[in-house]
């Protein structure tokens, strides 16, 4: 875990951007800053494996979360299609 008032640390948001319309994205840089043991992630290796995961499974559900909503299109579509005179 990285305190906000660490030395070395920089965040920025980016602007117009999000994702999946909720979150806020932002860029994180890092140069040199040091992390006290007592404030490390026990399982943590580095940074960049976590990160991995993360986006792994986020990419997993935005893929997934398409298609359900290409699957509810289809499902009023078709509602529509079958109602209409």
């Amino acid at each position: 875990m990285v305190r906000k008032e660490a030395k070395g640390l920089k965040t920025f948001k980016i602007e117009r951007k999000m994702a999946l319309r909720a979150v806020q994205n932002a860029n994180i840089e890092m140069h040199d800053v040091f992390v006290p043991d007592d404030e490390r992630f026990e399982l943590a290796k580095d940074f960049a494996s976590g990160t991995k995961e993360v986006l792994m499974h986020s990419r997993i559900f935005v893929a997934w979360m398409a298609a359900g909503m290409a699957a509810g299109a289809l499902e009023a579509a078709m509602a529509y299609c079958q109602e209409r005179i």
